[in-house]
């Protein structure tokens, strides 16, 4: 399996578990990385774009087809664009401390012996900097956690508000405390529905101004 990934990756077979990691490290397996996320979000963001704009016509208690929602998509497809890539900058800059900690010791370590014999012996300084790593890692995914509820309604500003760029941000994070209330008051189990759908403050109306 490991000399499959490397075959993918690399170009040729690999049995070594420490050139996978050197090449995920390195300029030419981020490029990769940021490609697959870049793919990745922007079909979650058309997805999460067009169930949004199905739950606000049945809100409204309109039957919106897809070929309809994909029109206005499409129409929006350049603020969706632009939402992406901030989201996308917005990411690095909060993994690159994880990142940078994480290069410098591999850059330390992986030279002097493979991944596997840390994993096995698990050497004093391999478990510092799996200590090291972890901490910066765990404040990263809490950075990341309140970045994403806070921007969480960002598509549905774009899409229905007709808000751009960083005031489609200002505006989903102003938004998303009073929404929150007002599908809980409005719907009685309504925080679960509007968690798996994102309805957006124009969805709810007045409620949410």
């Amino acid at each position: 399996m490991l000399g499959l990934v490397g075959h993918a990756l690399l170009g040729r077979p690999v049995v070594d578990s420490t050139e996978i990691v050197s090449f995920i490290l390195s300029p030419r397996g981020f490029l990769l990385l940021f490609c697959a996320a870049v793919a990745a979000l922007t079909i979650r963001l058309l997805e999460h774009a067009g169930l949004s704009v199905i739950v606000l016509g049945a809100l409204e208690g309109k039957t919106v087809r897809v070929l309809t929602a994909l029109r206005l998509i499409l129409h929006r497809l350049s603020r969706l664009a632009s939402i992406g890539m901030r989201i996308i900058g917005c990411g690095l800059l909060v993994a690159a401390p994880v990142l940078t900690v994480a290069s410098l010791f591999a850059g330390r370590l992986l030279p002097t012996h493979d991944i596997n014999f840390y994993l096995a012996r698990r050497p004093p300084e391999f478990m510092t900097a799996a200590l090291v790593i972890g901490v910066v890692a765990i404040v990263t995914l809490a950075v990341g956690a309140w970045l994403f509820v806070r921007w969480r309604l960002v598509v549905q500003v774009c899409l229905f508000d007709g808000k751009r760029g960083w005031g489609a941000f200002r505006e989903a994070a102003i938004a998303e405390p009073r929404c929150l209330v007002a599908a809980g008051l409005a719907m009685p189990g309504g925080i679960g529905s509007w968690a798996g759908t994102g309805i957006s403050r124009s969805g709810l109306g007045a409620s949410c101004r």
